[in-house]
């Protein structure tokens, strides 16, 4: 090995090292806000769960989830999904930058939770949605709460249409 050889193989670990540490020090656990609440929730004017339980699956399957596991006596389903997260620029930034110690995001598996929930002559229905992205190693390299808005909008509307 020379010189040159040597001295990249400890720019990279360095590096490595502080992505690491700083991949760390990043918390995503954060309080719910009333904003997050109100964003994941909706009441339906209906008190037959069992028709909105029937409605949160085929919402969840036209957008492509697949049922883990479904709880008519609490009122409680779950779903995921895999996405394609992987990004041709990331990757070959990551090459060029670490060679033989590259990564980068490959996979994200969207999983989601919906809790229905009789709420007087409606149903309230809360769903959740959590991203776990896999690399380019198959080691999961985050795990977050997904918070975007027209995500949950795209799920309710599908759902309101379900039901109508």
């Amino acid at each position: 090995m020379n010189c040159t050889a040597g001295i990249r193989t400890v720019l990279y670990t360095l590096c490595l090292v502080f992505v690491a540490a700083a991949s760390a020090v990043a918390s995503t656990d954060r309080p719910v806000t009333m904003t997050q609440v109100s964003q994941n929730t909706r009441s339906f004017d209906t008190d037959d769960m069992k028709k909105v339980m029937r409605a949160v699956v085929s919402s969840y399957q036209a957008d492509n989830f697949i049922i883990k596991n479904s709880n008519s006596d609490l009122g409680v389903i779950t779903a995921a999904k895999d996405v394609d997260v992987e990004s041709a620029g990331e990757a070959l930034v990551s090459i060029v930058l670490f060679g033989v110690f590259a990564s980068w995001d490959k996979t994200m598996q969207v999983e989601s939770t919906a809790s229905v929930a009789p709420l007087g002559n409606q149903t309230k229905v809360q769903v959740n949605f959590l991203g776990k992205t896999t690399d380019s190693d198959g080691d999961t390299s985050k795990v977050s709460p997904i918070s975007d808005d027209k995500m949950y909008q795209d799920f309710f509307m599908k759902l309101h249409n379900a039901l109508n």
